[in-house]
């Protein structure tokens, strides 16, 4: 969480800005580049094609509830 305030002069109810991660990892037994780039089958896909995927799929989605869409940021990990 990096911000909290109250929202109602009762202080029941809070308006909370937060911040989350996500973590992705893929397992190659071929050298680290595979693991980042993929292997030669279709389905090694490796950690940069998986990272694109999810940011693609996650940005702009509210999953449904109250708040605002989810916006990418500076990432504090690169691969």
């Amino acid at each position: 969480m990096q911000q909290t305030r109250p929202v109602s002069t009762h202080k029941h109810r809070f308006y909370t800005t937060g911040r989350f991660s996500v973590l992705l990892a893929a397992c190659s037994v071929r050298e680290e580049a595979a693991r980042r780039k993929g292997g030669p089958a279709r389905d090694e896909v490796g950690c940069n094609r998986l990272i694109r995927a999810v940011r693609r799929l996650m940005s702009r989605q509210d999953m449904g509830l109250p708040y605002r869409a989810i916006a990418a940021g500076p990432s504090t990990f690169a691969v």
